[in-house]
């Protein structure tokens, strides 16, 4: 019964969504993989993480006491956490954005994650034109 009932819900959100009008599929994982923003988010947050290594070794072989050093280890990986937040989180409101004016520019009235889809047509994906799209908006709202 509860497999009939998915069936069904799934049928209906199909039919719904072949009456939306122009839909686009964007694998979102490719977006912050390839795009200039994604590369540059995880470039600066490996570039902090290499910085911090230097750090922690330094102190380890200038003698510092293992308390301190475990301290020290555990503020800067907060830092790290929160850094890495605020960047997930401008990406994110970025990508938000440049995804809306994609969608207005070339009349989209639906744009997926491909994550979850199962099957889509492949002239549904859009990712490719996407991310010329999003490095061109990310060159020029960069801060």
């Amino acid at each position: 019964m509860l497999k009939f009932l998915a069936t069904i819900f799934a049928s209906i959100f199909i039919v719904s969504i072949s009456f939306a009008g122009k839909v686009a599929i964007i694998d979102m994982q490719q977006v912050i993989k390839e795009s200039k923003a994604g590369k540059k988010v995880q470039e600066t947050l490996n570039k902090k993480v290499e910085e911090l290594k230097k750090e922690i070794e330094k102190k380890q072989a200038s003698g510092e006491k293992q308390e301190n050093l475990q301290k020290y280890v555990f503020e800067k990986q907060q830092e790290l956490n929160q850094l890495r937040e605020k960047m997930a989180s401008d990406f994110m409101d970025m990508l938000k954005k440049a995804i809306s004016e994609f969608a207005k520019k070339y009349n989209y009235d639906l744009v997926l994650d491909q994550s979850p889809i199962i099957y889509g047509n492949k002239d549904l994906n859009k990712t490719v034109e996407f991310i010329k799209f999003f490095d061109k908006y990310y060159t020029k709202h960069k801060k």
